[in-house]
């Protein structure tokens, strides 16, 4: 029986032989993608505080939000990333979790604007975790979904819809996931990888990608 093949417990990419030997749950690719976006991170938010902040002025100059026609109410989105309970307590959520794993004491709950705090953090140690931590897929996906949230507030498009590519391998029925945006993918089951143009042109649960076939130009 052949020796099943190690992982990345995110994007599911074969694990390489120097991610091997360091022991990596997660690929070296996964961790530097979750860097810049946690990096993007507090620029982002900021951006959306502003935002629920000036939307709430709106309100009170043109009297305090009484009157259907008074203004439109903050986007509930913009409220829910940035007030109590929002990205910094997820963020925080991840933290607790990995100074729980490495039995270190828990930090003070950070204020609902402590992003730059939240994201230090994780930054600092996101190493340790692709190596070390098991369930550091969860995590990354959450980053991802954080990352994707606030900045379609930033840009005013709507958060990407994700897409279920179909490996076109020979005698592989391979699926992994994606968006119209997505660069690189990679095949579970085959371990082919695809860049953004091959992405574009394979199937996904979609259908038929009819521009495969097409000519060129």
């Amino acid at each position: 029986m052949s020796e099943a093949i190690a992982r990345c417990v995110k994007c599911r990419r074969a694990l390489w032989t120097d991610e091997l030997a360091a022991g990596c749950w997660a690929c070296r690719r996964c961790e530097e993608v979750a860097a810049r976006q946690l990096r993007e991170l507090p620029d982002l938010f900021h951006k959306a505080d502003r935002t629920a902040a000036l939307a709430k002025d709106s309100r009170t100059d043109v009297g305090g939000g009484h009157g259907a026609g008074s203004s439109a109410p903050v986007k509930i989105q913009v409220l829910s990333l940035t007030a109590n309970g929002g990205a910094v307590a997820t963020l925080q959520a991840i933290e607790d979790a990995w100074r729980a794993t490495l039995a270190w004491s828990m930090g003070e709950t950070r204020h609902r604007a402590d992003i730059d705090g939240a994201t230090g953090f994780l930054i600092n140690n996101l190493r340790w975790a692709c190596e070390s931590y098991p369930e550091i897929a969860h995590d990354l996906h959450t980053v991802a979904r954080l990352h994707g949230q606030l900045s379609s507030i930033d840009t005013g498009d709507k958060a990407l819809r994700r897409i279920i590519f179909h490996c076109a391998g020979d005698d592989c029925d391979g699926r992994f996931p994606g968006n119209i945006n997505s660069q690189y993918g990679t095949c579970p089951n085959c371990d082919a990888e695809y860049d953004r143009d091959a992405l574009m042109r394979l199937d996904s649960d979609w259908g038929p990608n009819t521009i495969r076939n097409c000519p060129a130009a």
